[in-house]
């Protein structure tokens, strides 16, 4: 990614949006829970949904690694997703920027990180 690039996203998209998925296997619908990978289903109805707005994704990587492989597994596939399905995010095959924070984190993250 370069600066020119994300200007001209922005500009076309009118937006500065930076979508967070920190999925909290406890927040995710129940109709999503009979999925194999709630997770991912998740992640890819809230991409589905923001992703003509969004300028980037941030996953939040305590999330993903509160659960284990499974986890890193929906990460992966939620990444990949947006690599297929929406490649023309930021003029570039995909933006993704990861937080994966170690202390200091908003009360969200660290309850996550604290379960690791």
């Amino acid at each position: 990614m370069n600066k020119q690039s994300l200007f001209e996203n922005i500009k076309r998209k009118k937006s500065f949006l930076c979508v967070g998925l920190d999925t909290d296997i406890k927040k995710i619908p129940d109709h999503l829970l009979d999925d194999s990978d709630p997770i991912f289903a998740f992640n890819k109805a809230i991409v589905d949904a923001t992703a003509d707005y969004c300028i980037a994704y941030k996953p939040n990587l305590a999330f993903y690694e509160s659960m284990g492989v499974k986890g890193w597994i929906a990460f992966e596939k939620t990444v990949n997703y947006i690599k297929e399905n929406y490649p023309d995010q930021l003029n570039i095959p995909y933006q993704c920027l990861c937080s994966f924070k170690r202390w200091k984190d908003y009360s969200g993250g660290a309850v996550f990180y604290s379960s690791i």
